[in-house]
């Protein structure tokens, strides 16, 4: 046989395995699984043991084993032709790492290197066919070798790659622990085995209480610590089937299992609530944290919808917060009716200025001298569709959703329009209540100030009225806002006095003109007297300070009478004017008919 019989046999098998190299290259992931790809890999392994064959063979010219060798071709050729024709060839495609290109071009080398080392051979020897084969042969099983093994050491490096994305999607990157989508896949597998074995399982909601503060003062390094700290304590506070989760932040779910009811439930959840008990120490530092629980103690009841008993937990775990800190919380239905019943007003609140629905009341002060209103105080009212809505059931909704500073606004501006509407010659005041998100606004202050200058008032005929949680720690927007309403001439009054936390520190930071007792200490002045000691003392401190006193909440003339002897100088309350949009201003008749002006 010439140089140019030998040569195809020669080299059909080396560029057989150069073909499958390239075709492994080619797929990658679910490519890998596709027809097409699947037939091109088949047909050319055929073809590749087809060709080595023949020529290990030493190139038979007939026979049985000529037939297998060319039946094994023309099955390579079918599997190529149904791989063209298939419709999901328009898929394949090769991908290019510039990073891995010196690595590629060693490899192509080798490879060309065992394809002309045959060549090289056959020139140098044609006349000795047998050898040259068997150096085929050799040659093609080290590259069967070499593509074996590196075709092995991609798969492991491929799985070792799919195990870390498959981490990387399932748990959190800082702490370790599962994140939301792993957290209900287990919840899910977690509720049905419950169900099956007729036990309970329980989910448990915590979020630390004041995580704020600990990045605020030790920086969000130190608050990353301290989440991992307390991951670490939940791990070891569980069992190693159940799972623990961080949905983000400093929000924590864990998943108790294999329990036997509601009491066990609960009391696995007061135990996981133990491992704030001690402080943690970071980097040297020691830290008190505690954390609010909320537990649904029956999760199994949630088999088909498990996202459900995460939303129950986490309902609970905010009733916890709002009691107190380091609380646990077991859901009730109630909870979710009263979230429902929020979100609803939380909507229709929305477009209430927009549809006309809100209006204002104005209840008078009267001075306890002479039975005369100096102000009135403006009062906010809901008229929703055939339905007033009382103030306590919308106001902390919009004071927790952040409508109350475009409503505040709104009630501030008809308050001093309907003042404005009264005319030069009158002497009257009126009072509006500000809440913290308002005065907490950058600019309040000039805000108001607009107002009363476009409605043509001057600034002492209105005063502004704040609770004592918006001025009991020092804010520089709050301070900056109420010293400079004070300095425009607006008179401040303390709402509620009595009811917040009364430090009084504020009383001395910020310039006060009124203070307003609440009505649970007036209703029980006359019958009760540690009342009316309460009420003297609170009295007796404002003459030392020279702040005005306004009585809330008065009803009887007793409460009256004995308020005007105590030296208080104005009341507010039903016996002498309830809330209307024509407010009456004069209750000397009533007074004096009694006998309290006398």
């Amino acid at each position: 046989l010439g140089f140019w019989d030998l040569l195809p046999t020669v080299i059909y098998p080396p560029l057989d395995l150069i073909v499958l190299v390239i075709l492994w290259r080619l797929g990658s992931g679910d490519l890998r699984r596709s027809p097409p790809w699947v037939l091109l890999i088949a047909a050319f392994a055929v073809m590749f043991v087809a060709d080595f064959s023949y020529a290990v063979l030493g190139m038979p010219e007939g026979g049985a084993i000529m037939t297998v060798l060319d039946a094994a071709w023309v099955a390579s050729y079918g599997g190529m032709a149904a791989a063209a024709v298939h419709p999901a060839m328009r898929y394949l495609r090769a991908d290019t790492d510039p990073l891995r290109s010196g690595t590629e071009r060693t490899r192509v080398g080798a490879a060309c290197l065992a394809l002309l080392a045959p060549l090289v051979l056959l020139l140098a020897a044609p006349e000795k066919v047998t050898a040259v084969s068997d150096v085929v042969a050799a040659t093609g099983l080290v590259l069967v070798a070499a593509a074996t093994v590196r075709f092995q050491m991609g798969a492991d490096r491929n799985r070792v790659a799919e195990a870390a994305l498959a981490f990387r999607a399932s748990h959190d990157p800082l702490t370790g622990l599962a994140n939301r989508t792993a957290l209900l896949d287990h919840l899910s597998l977690a509720t049905r085995r419950a169900a099956r074995a007729r036990r309970s399982c329980a989910v448990v909601f915590l979020d630390l209480d004041d995580f704020k503060i600990v990045n605020d003062s030790l920086g969000h390094g130190r608050g990353d610590e301290l989440l991992c700290a307390v991951a670490g304590r939940l791990r070891d506070a569980t069992r190693a089937h159940e799972c623990v989760a961080r949905l983000g932040g400093d929000e924590f779910v864990v998943v108790l299992e294999d329990l036997d009811g509601v009491d066990d439930a609960i009391a696995a959840a007061e135990r996981v609530a133990e491992v704030f008990a001690s402080p943690f120490f970071v980097a040297g530092t020691e830290i008190v944290v505690s954390a609010s629980l909320g537990v649904v103690p029956n999760a199994e009841r949630h088999v088909d919808e498990v996202d459900s008993a995460l939303r129950d937990a986490d309902l609970a775990m905010y009733e916890a917060k709002a009691l107190d800190h380091g609380r646990v919380c077991v859901f009730d239905p109630a909870m979710r009716r009263r979230v429902v019943d929020r979100l609803e007003v939380k909507n229709a609140l929305s477009h209430a200025i927009a549809n006309d629905e809100l209006r204002v009341e104005y209840q008078p002060m009267f001075n306890t001298a002479d039975g005369r209103a100096f102000a009135i105080e403006a009062l906010l009212r809901w008229q929703r569709v055939d339905e007033l809505v009382p103030p306590d059931s919308f106001i902390p909704v919009a004071e927790s959703s952040g409508l109350i500073v475009p409503i505040g606004e709104w009630v501030l501006r008809r308050a001093i329009a309907d003042l404005a509407a009264r005319g030069p010659e009158s002497t009257l005041r009126v009072s509006v209540n500000v809440s913290p998100r308002q005065l907490s606004e950058p600019g309040f202050a000039y805000l108001v100030v607009g107002i009363v200058r476009d409605a043509g008032l001057v600034p002492e005929r209105v005063i502004l009225e704040f609770t004592e949680s918006a001025l009991l720690e020092p804010d520089p927007v709050v301070d900056a806002n109420v010293q400079a309403l004070g300095a425009a001439g607006f008179e401040i009054a303390i709402d509620d006095f009595g009811t917040g936390y009364s430090s009084l520190a504020y009383l001395k930071r910020l310039a006060v003109d009124w203070i307003k007792i609440d009505r649970m200490f007036v209703e029980d002045v006359g019958r009760d007297d540690s009342a009316e000691t309460l009420v003297r003392t609170i009295i007796r401190m404002a003459d030392e300070l020279e702040i005005g006193v306004i009585a809330e909440g008065v009803e009887t003339l007793t409460q009256f009478e004995m308020l005007r002897m105590l030296g208080c100088e104005a009341v507010q309350g039903f016996l002498l004017g309830r809330p209307s949009t024509e407010p009456v201003l004069d209750a000397t008749a009533i007074l004096e008919a009694a006998g309290a002006l006398s």
